[in-house]
């Protein structure tokens, strides 16, 4: 957000700032963009001539970037310090290789991901179940998503390398998500209920979720107090986490919501 309100302020007040996707995958810091003059597109080919142009968080692939820099008068990149890490490895594939990334089908990080992919052998799973149905490959390397589960990570790496035994590994999984799972796997050994607060679109907050539902726990990701479940006054011992882009005023009023109900 501090990005866009410096090239906001660098930027005459009658012109928009146009963002390619979001900034991050929250509906309530896209609203309060969109009040300050962002413009959300979905395509370079939605950019006017020579305007003001925000890459996200999620960063975008390489040939996206060159339309945006053949279009754009401004173009900031805001691409995550890990997700160009992620890219960057991509990146020095050698056409011997194979890509093999663990993410979310049509997420614009993954999009990005394989859009800097340096061999043309690359190909997108969603879980360790979907390794059998690859084809063959050679030395095949295996990059995540960084909002994606550690120990989901390490199943897909595991059942890559069973059947591709020159199979390697490369990437991270964000700090800051792997943080909140870990945080989450213990606190659900101790509850009776989930909240995360996040938008529904959001990866990481997802990841959160999914941890409680296999828990089998009652898991609800809600993207604020309007939408705490009717039901809480049934449960004991309730547990709360946040995505890692959830703004910290929408946790704060989710908290004191949560407060008022249960009367605490």
């Amino acid at each position: 957000m501090e990005t866009f309100e410096r090239l906001r302020a660098e930027t005459p007040a009658e012109e928009p700032v146009y963002v390619l996707h979001e900034l991050v995958h929250n509906r309530v810091v896209t609203g309060q963009m969109e009040s300050r003059g962002a413009v959300f597109i979905a395509t370079p080919e939605e950019l006017p001539e020579g305007a003001t142009c925000l890459i996200g968080a999620h960063g975008v692939g390489a040939e996206t970037e060159r339309l945006l820099r053949k279009r754009t008068g401004h173009l900031v990149d805001a691409t995550c310090p890990i997700v160009a890490k992620v890219q960057q490895s991509a990146a020095k594939l050698t056409a011997e290789e194979a890509l093999v990334l663990f993410g979310v089908r049509g997420h614009p990080e993954a999009v990005g991901i394989l859009g800097h992919a340096g061999t043309a052998r690359h190909f997108l799973v969603t879980g360790a179940e979907e390794i059998a149905a690859l084809p063959e490959l050679s030395r095949p390397v295996l990059l995540c998503q960084t909002t994606m589960s550690h120990e989901q990570a390490d199943s897909v790496f595991a059942a890559l390398r069973a059947r591709f035994p020159d199979a390697r590994r490369d990437g991270v999984i964000c700090h800051a998500s792997s943080e909140r799972q870990s945080a989450v796997e213990e606190l659900v050994e101790h509850i009776d209920l989930l909240l995360v607060i996040g938008s529904s679109h959001s990866s990481n907050a997802n990841r959160l979720r999914e941890i409680g539902e296999r828990s089998g726990i009652p898991s609800y990701l809600i993207e604020g107090p309007e939408q705490l479940p009717a039901e809480l006054g049934n449960f004991r011992r309730i547990g709360l986490s946040a995505g890692a882009s959830t703004p910290d005023e929408q946790i704060r009023l989710t908290v004191e919501a949560l407060r008022q109900i249960l009367e605490i």
